[in-house]
């Protein structure tokens, strides 16, 4: 039986590197094997950390966990690069939306240390990246109160952190 990521299209993502952050866009279905291989091709290469993952031309209906815990593993391998970066997904969709807060709490739970946020519009990811890095908030003033912010995979995130701490048990030393 084929892997459905087996056969990546580096057609399917295009690259925008600046030198404040880079840009993948993704385009058409897009499978495991996609993101993949951009990462691995270009985040060793990365002018500045940080990155935006712009969904918003592209379904990603076919993937499912597996793949993004596939995802957060090759992720991880670059964490040293990327330590302290920050990753923004772009999903203008419900579905894809919710699907992009899950990955950032598959990603808390990897362990990795990279700040992750998931917006609804391209303006609004460029926002959140200015404010974090000028004012070293993490949160962009113009998200309180707003409904559509990143506010679910944030809570998600601390949810799964908080899991962890009060289900990972250490012996006291005496």
């Amino acid at each position: 039986m084929n892997d459905p990521g087996a056969n990546p299209s580096m057609t399917n993502v295009e690259v925008a590197a600046g030198l404040a952050w880079t840009v993948f866009r993704l385009r058409n279905t897009i499978r495991r094997g996609d993101i993949l291989q951009a990462i691995s091709v270009h985040f060793p290469r990365l002018k500045s950390p940080d990155v935006i993952w712009d969904l918003t031309g592209c379904s990603i209906a076919e993937m499912n966990r597996a793949d993004f815990e596939a995802i957060a593993a090759a992720s991880k391998e670059y964490e040293g690069v990327r330590r302290g970066a920050k990753t923004v997904f772009v999903g203008s969709d419900p579905a894809t939306f919710a699907a992009v807060c899950m990955y950032t709490g598959i990603a808390a739970l990897s362990e990795i240390n990279v700040d992750y946020s998931a917006f609804r519009s391209l303006e609004e990811a460029e926002r959140w990246l200015i404010c974090s890095r000028e004012h070293n908030c993490g949160v962009a003033p113009h998200q309180a109160g707003d409904p559509t912010c990143s506010r679910l995979a944030c809570r998600t995130i601390r949810l799964f952190q908080s899991y962890r701490r009060h289900h990972t048990t250490t012996e006291p030393t005496k």
